[in-house]
């Protein structure tokens, strides 16, 4: 897949759960968990304006958790899949690059 421009979206399944969303990541590569981690923290803070202001309101928690050996970022609150799915097709991170890790302004990369 080089030079092809990837996203959440094409390394992931998106699943209601009992108090929100779940997005399971399907790829083992540790170059993807770590920009979907850095995306995750980098939104759980506020950093990214992917999501709509409307949605992001419904949110009351996020992060991104290992279990098992399977990957998922857990979106607690009142969201469905297809906003969700709505926020990725904004993203626009590419999962192999790092910008999530620049910091400060930078930041803001992470989502476009």
């Amino acid at each position: 897949m080089e030079n092809e421009k990837m996203t959440i979206r094409d390394i992931s399944s998106v699943k209601k759960s009992q108090n929100g969303v779940t997005i399971e990541i399907t790829s083992k590569e540790e170059t993807h968990l770590k920009a979907v981690r850095e995306m995750v923290e980098s939104c759980a803070a506020g950093a990214c304006d992917c999501m709509k202001p409307e949605v992001k309101k419904k949110v009351t928690g996020m992060e991104f958790k290992t279990t098992d050996g399977k990957s998922a970022i857990h979106i607690s609150g009142d969201i469905s899949i297809e906003e969700i799915h709505e926020t990725m097709d904004r993203s626009e991170k590419e999962i192999d690059s790092s910008c999530c890790s620049l910091g400060g302004s930078e930041t803001s990369k992470c989502c476009g």
